[in-house]
Formats: C-alpha cells, structure tokens, sequence
C-alpha cells in the first residue's frame, strides 16, 4: 500500500506533512488556461450569451467542481477570455516589429497589426475575430467586460502612438508636441482600421483579409504629418 510520505508530489499538487493536499501556483494557472481555452472555443462556436457552464465543462473535460475551484461564474471566465484574447497578441507583434529596427510609419504598422489579427486562431483553428466580435457585443450589457475591453483598446493605442510619434520625429523632422499630436490622430484611425477588419471578416463571407490587409497599408502610407 503506498504510504502518504511517498506521496510527496502527485497529480501537479504538493502534499504537506498531514496529508492534506496544497495546490501550487503553477497547477492553478495551467488548470485556469485550460479552462479558459475551453471557454474560448465555446464562445467562438456558439457566442457567449448562449454557451452555458455545462458546455464549458463538457468542452474542458474537467469536473463542475474543478471548474468552479477556480472561477466563481460564466462571467468570471468571461473575464479571463477577454484578458489573454487580443491585447498580448497585438502588443507582441509591435514590440516584434520595433525590434526589427528602424522607424516604423503607421503604414507598416497596421499592416502588421492586421496580419496578426488574420493569422492568428483562438485554439483548434478557430479564427480569432470570431471570439473578438462576441466579446464586443457582451462588453455592452457587462460593465466589467466593458472596462476590460476599454482598458486593452486604449493599451494597444498606446502602442502604436509610441513608434509613430518617434517615426513623424525623426523620419519628419515634427516638434515633439506635434508628433504627441499627428500620432494620437492617425492612431485612432488605425483602431478603426484594426475594427473593421473583424466586423468585416465575421460578417460577409466573402471579404478579403488579405486585400483588405494590401488596401489599408497602401492608404494609411500615404497619409503624411
């Protein structure tokens, strides 16, 4: 009969010296991503207001115990989809684009950015504008969805501001206070670009990301300061 001292690490739990089972922190988060994925699938395949608990469970394999030993509601895995959905990614692919060196004009930038959104799957090959719109449309009846979603637009805005105002500086020859505010202009118009893009691939079946991708470098290249 195996005895308890042997039992010291089991199953991605530690045990303490009366038994009882401690979780480790890395357990929880990888127990947290499964679920979340799970989630994601689900909302991309059905929408979030018609994915129900059962099918997050039925989808992550798990138990509804398990499930609940880490969130406490639909709303709070909800939550977590829309924290590791887009923001990481889009962040990711400017941070990759500055490295590449040299300035980067917000032609090139949103032609990253859009190739990103058009490569890019939620798990299992599900496009990820598929979740992103139903997020969006849960975002207006939940207020904490809301925030978050608010909170990561305005992230990814700042991300691009930073390498078109130091691109109208240097490629320009703009005053810092003038760069500050062609760059907090065209930003916007590259949020809406990036918007437009999952509105349109959700909606019409027969939209172009690759040409839509083409059109909108080509435009935004020729909007100078």
């Amino acid at each position: 009969m195996e005895s308890p001292l042997s039992r010291v690490v089991k199953n991605g739990h530690s045990f303490l010296s009366s038994g009882v089972p401690k979780v480790t922190e890395q357990y929880r988060n990888d127990r947290r991503a499964e679920i979340t994925a799970a989630a994601a699938r689900c909302f991309a395949t059905r929408g979030v207001h018609r994915t129900s608990m059962s099918d997050i469970i039925n989808e992550s394999g798990l138990s509804a115990g398990a499930i609940y030993n880490h969130f406490r509601s639909k709303q709070e895995i909800t939550v977590s989809v829309a924290a590791t959905v887009i923001k990481g990614r889009l962040l990711g692919a400017v941070e990759q684009l500055e490295a590449e060196g040299g300035t980067v004009g917000p032609g090139r930038l949103i032609g990253r950015a859009l190739e990103e959104l058009n490569q890019t799957s939620v798990t299992d090959g599900l496009p990820l504008h598929r979740l992103v719109i139903q997020l969006w449309a849960e975002a207006v009846v939940d207020e904490k969805l809301l925030a978050l979603m608010q909170e990561q637009i305005r992230s990814i805005r700042a991300s691009f501001i930073r390498p078109i105002k130091r691109w109208a500086r240097e490629e320009h020859g703009l005053s810092a206070a003038r760069a500050a505010r062609w760059s907090e202009e065209i930003s916007q118009i590259l949020i809406a670009m990036a918007s437009g893009y999952v509105i349109q691939r959700a909606l019409f079946p027969d939209f172009d990301p690759k040409k839509y991708v083409a059109d909108a470098e080509k435009m935004i290249s020729g909007i100078t300061p």
